[in-house]
């Protein structure tokens, strides 16, 4: 009895801490990320809108990247997208980790995308965040300047197997380098 009562006052206690741990990190970067939303979205990050894109290119960017965006709270598990990880996910990732380490960096950043991004950043601008900031190969940021980069055209003027392409790319830049 002894022994399953310290075994129990000890898992609580680990407990308590994991959950502290996660509430503390949710209330730093609630507290943090009104700002950080602020420079992601300032004039010199933004060349491309997202209503700049064709409606066919909004509709492959989503199905692609994020079948569930509009409706999902920050995390989604019934549709895999780019490997289970929502644009509010990946905003989590630029946000608040320098760098991302995959593993149990996972948990945190779903908390943080579920409990501070879902609420403080409205999908407009996660999606704005997201056209302007997702990372290509070469050192190449944004769909409008990886159009440039990789095709030499801008956005509007790319086939839809080119804007295929540039879509697919963030999954694993390196591996579906174009």
């Amino acid at each position: 009895v002894q022994v399953m009562k310290k075994f129990l006052i000890t898992i609580s206690i680990i407990l308590s801490s994991i959950i502290s741990y996660y509430l503390f990190e949710i209330v730093t970067a609630y507290n943090a990320t009104p700002q950080i939303k602020e420079a992601f979205l300032s004039n010199s990050h933004i060349n491309i809108r997202f209503n700049e894109l064709t409606e066919r290119q909004q509709e492959i960017l989503i199905k692609v990247q994020d079948p569930n965006f509009w409706n999902h709270k920050g995390i989604e598990f019934s549709t895999p997208g780019s490997g289970w990880t929502t644009i509010t996910q990946t905003i989590a990732k630029w946000f608040y980790f320098h760098p991302f380490k995959p593993g149990i960096s996972k948990i945190k950043q779903s908390l943080l995308a579920r409990f501070v991004l879902h609420y403080q950043v409205c999908k407009e601008d996660q999606i704005l965040i997201f056209i302007n900031h997702v990372w290509f190969d070469h050192n190449v940021t944004g769909f409008r300047n990886a159009a440039i980069h990789f095709y030499k055209k801008d956005i509007g003027e790319l086939s839809e197997n080119e804007f295929i392409s540039l879509v697919a790319m963030p999954v694993k830049p390196k591996k579906y380098n174009i």
